[in-house]
């Protein structure tokens, strides 16, 4: 008999747009290089689970401390040469 194996519909919708925006800026970064734009991306150092409503106060500070980070080492360099 063959066997049926639960899949679990969520995890496959999350890879599956994972792997699209994995995609997707691939194609960005390529395209900015055509016209000699720098790329800077950004990873983020926590993970966001959905569904916690009641952290999002905290993702939003680390998100804000992780901007100002990324300004002040990269960004403000940059503008003060222009």
């Amino acid at each position: 008999m063959p066997q049926l194996i639960p899949l679990n519909l969520f995890k496959i919708t999350v890879e599956d747009q994972g792997c699209a925006r994995g995609q997707l800026l691939q194609y960005q970064v390529r395209l900015a290089a055509m016209f000699g734009k720098k790329v800077f991306i950004l990873r983020q150092l926590t993970s966001v689970r959905l569904f916690l409503g009641r952290r999002m106060p905290d993702f939003y500070q680390v998100g804000q401390q992780q901007a100002q980070q990324f300004y002040d080492a990269e960004l403000k360099p940059l503008l003060t040469e222009i």
